[in-house]
């Protein structure tokens, strides 16, 4: 029905709690001397069945876009980590949560959370061409684990996007963005500030040569050879030109968005 294609396209985080219970109802958590302004958090009011996700999965089929940043105000239930955790358990294993989607929206300030950081991993899947991670700056072992497992299990994502503090970033998982962006054969797009962390890792790793080559003063061009591979980094003015990483290896040139 294309009617229930459009409502389902695009799933937003206060969304979760009415596609979810398509699997079960859902009921409110009783939390002692919960102020009356806090989220509402709800889990699955009986254990989930392999019926329940073979109702489900016709309606997960239809999202194209996982929005899973959290608003304050929204006024809507949000899925305890039981509720996660029963969904983990009782999914089929063979299939993500939402296999037609094709944009991803994470938001890091859950990733601590094991069952959330499971089930982000769980979004992931070989046809997801896009990828925006929020990196919150107390879950950078999370963020770059989620980041290897997006590598593997995502392989096709085109475009990268990154937010968050680029400092906490640099010093802890800078090595693992560099080695995981290579992986990405088919990534066209990241943002400039990752782009700026990913040229000074390039630089720093072992069995690379640099030679700069002649430029005016608001153009700085410098290559960067790799065992089997070649970046070249192009770094302009930024209020007048783009930044430009082209990969040599694969054909393909990464616009890094300003």
């Amino acid at each position: 029905d294309p009617s229930l294609d459009l409502v389902w396209s695009d799933l937003e985080l206060e969304d979760f709690e009415h596609i979810f219970a398509i699997l079960a109802p859902l009921e409110p958590l009783y939390i002692p001397e919960q102020p009356p302004n806090a989220v509402t958090r709800v889990r699955f009011s009986r254990r989930l069945s392999h019926l329940d996700w073979k109702r489900f999965i016709p309606y997960a089929s239809r999202v194209k876009l996982v929005d899973c940043f959290y608003r304050d105000g929204g006024g809507y239930g949000i899925l305890d980590e039981s509720a996660y955790a029963d969904l983990l358990l009782t999914k089929p294993l063979a299939s993500p949560l939402f296999p037609r989607a094709r944009q991803l929206y994470v938001d890091g300030r859950f990733m601590p959370y094991s069952s959330w950081f499971q089930v982000f991993v769980s979004l992931l899947h070989e046809d997801l061409q896009s990828l925006s991670l929020y990196a919150f700056e107390d879950a950078v072992d999370e963020v770059r684990d989620f980041l290897g497992e997006a590598v593997w299990r995502s392989p096709n994502i085109v475009k990268l996007y990154i937010e968050g503090t680029f400092g906490a970033l640099d010093r802890n998982i800078g090595d693992s963005l560099s080695s995981s962006i290579a992986k990405l054969h088919r990534l066209t797009t990241v943002p400039r500030s990752l782009a700026f962390l990913l040229s000074g890792k390039l630089r720093r790793t072992r069995g690379m040569r640099r030679r700069t080559a002649a430029g005016s003063t608001s153009a700085v061009i410098k290559s960067f050879g790799i065992r089997r591979s070649l970046f070249s980094v192009e770094t302009f003015h930024p209020q007048k030109f783009k930044f430009i990483v082209f990969c040599h290896k694969t054909s393909h040139t990464l616009n890094i968005t300003v």
